[in-house]
């Protein structure tokens, strides 16, 4: 039996199948090396066969960083973007982008490479000489920004969703640096022409220092960082509750030496 589930992919009704009773396939962790090379790949092969051609297509890379603030924000099992996106160490991924995909959890290893073909799939909504959209295409340009050089994913078993959905396997891409609004994604031209420095790769620019590992990632945790913001309101508050309550007790010290027989009554009604 089959059914249409509604299950939010990037504002897309996917058909599903019902998920039945089984013993789901535990996910791999974010180091997984074979996992990290699938969804690396499949981003990069897309990245390759945009069209106009892109003279700027940078190649992309695995960054743990990125990966670790992808699983912690998976782990919360709430299907939005994160507010919280100006934590990466680099202040270049500040803020980094974000793509999102969820599907029921099945018994067979999760492929990467299908949420990123979803992703992807967005082009057709998307017209390059207009830079605009149809309807959404925010994913496929984040696949595709050219300046995006490191991305980091995660795949999370979530068996309730805070929208209450069970079950299901959130899958979160966190790249860097970030896409942006309002240009295109990459400029047009023969492969690498507009890479200065950089060798030509199956029509995307590498660079050694750009595609280092960096070490100091391991022992970095954003868990601490996933935490209360206090914005601007929250900190007048914080600020003015204590200040208030001190001109509160000095007045009532200052009327109490002026008026040592005065009684304030704290009864509440009658």
């Amino acid at each position: 039996m089959r059914r249409l589930w509604p299950w939010l992919v990037l504002g897309l009704v996917v058909p599903e199948e019902e998920p039945v009773k089984q013993n789901f396939q535990p996910y791999p962790q974010i180091t997984n090396q074979n996992f990290i090379r699938q969804y690396v790949d499949a981003h990069n092969n897309f990245r390759t066969k945009v069209q106009p051609t892109a003279s700027n297509m940078l190649y992309m890379t695995f960054d743990l960083a990125l990966a670790k603030i992808a699983r912690e924000w998976g782990k919360k099992c709430i299907f939005e973007y994160n507010p919280v996106n100006n934590i990466h160490p680099e202040y270049a991924f500040r803020p980094f982008g974000e793509n999102m995909y969820r599907t029921p959890a099945r018994s067979k290893p999760f492929d990467p490479a299908i949420p990123i073909s979803v992703f992807h799939d967005e082009v057709i909504y998307y017209n390059y000489s207009s830079n605009t959209c149809e309807m959404i295409c925010r994913h496929y340009l984040q696949v595709v920004w050219a300046n995006t050089y490191k991305v980091g994913c995660a795949v999370i078993r979530c068996r309730q969703s805070q929208d209450g959905r069970r079950n299901s396997a959130t899958f979160v891409c966190n790249y860097g640096p970030s896409m942006e609004v309002g240009i295109q994604p990459y400029k047009p031209g023969r492969p690498c022409s507009n890479c200065p420095g950089d060798r030509c790769q199956n029509r995307l620019c590498r660079n050694s220092e750009r595609e280092k590992v960096n070490n100091r990632y391991s022992r970095w945790h954003p868990t601490s960082k996933f935490k209360f913001i206090c914005d601007d309101f929250c900190i007048a508050v914080a600020v003015l509750r204590p200040l208030l309550m001190f001109v509160a007790f000095v007045a009532v010290y200052i009327l109490k030496l002026h008026y040592p027989g005065l009684v304030f009554n704290t009864r509440v009604g009658y």
